[in-house]
């Protein structure tokens, strides 16, 4: 199982399958590329919407060698020329990570920014306001390094970050939950609670938000025996809510009213299998992948009673999306030539999906970056 987090954009010799490996049994494809991003355009690891026809898509765009973090937006039919995040870029090189929108006009992104003769990295929060950037001074030690890995928002004065940082003395991880009440950003420290994992050692890899409680997705990559958890935060204390066990690993959150969905994998009988976790009030249920051996899952929306898992087959490299309801889980073709790493729903039900993201696998051709929407 490849860790997001500490891969790089693979130049490999092999040569990546430009087909859809999926499953025997898949239906007819019901998911369509709706934008190709050429060029200097390299990735997208996060997409949000708050209206029908409206989506943001956060990344990086390359050029000359240089990443710069990028958010794009579709908006009355059509997409917008991408606005980078400003800062100096000589010595430095950026990615975003995370995005959630407020509105048809306003976007809240988080990722790092990583300087170029250490390879340290710095945690970023900025805000668009459809006309100006502004970034948020995140109020951790001046040197202290990281990232911001998940951003989920109820409104523009209720927006919410997870993040890992790593202390300039001290090579312990500890992660942090950040809070804009629309004037003050907040800094809440998030424990380790499932035992399996050293607590220095754990990162953040999710967020979502249901009703007045908030839920973080955690893992440990570096541990001896990795495992992720998720834990819900609900103003006041944590308490841990999902804990699948030593070598596990969690990708991806989202949340409805009723639900709340987990996705990842575990290993059982010495193989990875992808699977997702649903809560429908009553405890968790795990449910695993139609192919739970050839898959991988790294994010996942839902409304109402339906989620859609995105991911890829690593043999080939190729696109993959589950949907999973109270029913069995679905395999659902996508003819592209990447994995995905990032979805979202629109109010009216509409489906999104993207990537690569930063650490996908790009054998040695250029990213073929793509946005899909579901289209039956």
């Amino acid at each position: 199982m490849r860790s997001r987090r500490t891969a790089l954009l693979a130049v490999a010799t092999a040569i990546a399958v430009a087909g859809t490996a999926a499953p025997a049994g898949a239906a007819a494809p019901s998911w369509t590329a709706v934008r190709y991003f050429g060029g200097t355009q390299t990735t997208l690891s996060a997409l949000s919407s708050v209206a029908n026809g409206d989506l943001w898509a956060a990344g990086t765009v390359t050029d000359n060698g240089v990443a710069y973090p990028a958010l794009q937006h579709f908006s009355n039919g059509a997409w917008h020329v991408r606005q980078i995040v400003p800062g100096d870029y000589t010595n430095q090189w950026g990615v975003l990570t995370a995005v959630a929108a407020t509105s048809t006009t306003a976007a809240w992104v988080g990722g790092y920014r990583i300087v170029k003769s250490t390879g340290v990295r710095r945690p970023l929060i900025a805000l668009y306001s459809g006309r100006a950037w502004t970034e948020i001074p995140i109020p951790i030690a001046s040197q202290t390094a990281g990232q911001i890995d998940a951003a989920a928002a109820r409104g523009p004065d209720d927006v919410w970050f997870a993040g890992t940082l790593h202390p300039a003395t001290s090579s312990q991880r500890s992660m942090r939950l950040f809070h804009w009440d629309g004037t003050t950003l907040d800094a809440i420290a998030i424990p380790a609670l499932d035992g399996t994992c050293n607590s220095y050692t754990s990162e953040t890899r999710a967020l979502t938000l249901q009703a007045s409680s908030v839920f973080v997705a955690l893992d440990c990559p570096d541990s001896l025996e990795p495992a992720g958890s998720v834990q819900r935060f609900d103003g006041q204390s944590w308490s841990l809510v999902l804990a699948p066990g030593a070598h596990s690993f969690i990708t991806g959150l989202a949340a409805t009213a009723s639900r709340l969905w987990v996705v990842g994998s575990f290993v059982s009988g010495g193989n990875w299998q992808a699977a997702a976790w649903r809560d429908s009030g009553s405890g968790f249920e795990m449910l695993l992948a139609p192919d739970p051996t050839a898959t991988e899952l790294w994010g996942v929306a839902a409304i109402g009673k339906r989620a859609y898992a995105v991911g890829g087959y690593p043999s080939t490299h190729t696109p993959a999306v589950v949907r999973f309801t109270d029913l069995s889980p679905r395999a659902e073709s996508v003819t592209g030539s990447r994995e995905l790493f990032a979805g979202a729903i629109t109010p009216d039900g509409t489906a999104y999906a993207a990537g690569p993201a930063l650490g996908g696998y790009l054998g040695n051709q250029s990213p073929q970056t793509a946005v899909y929407r579901r289209v039956s």
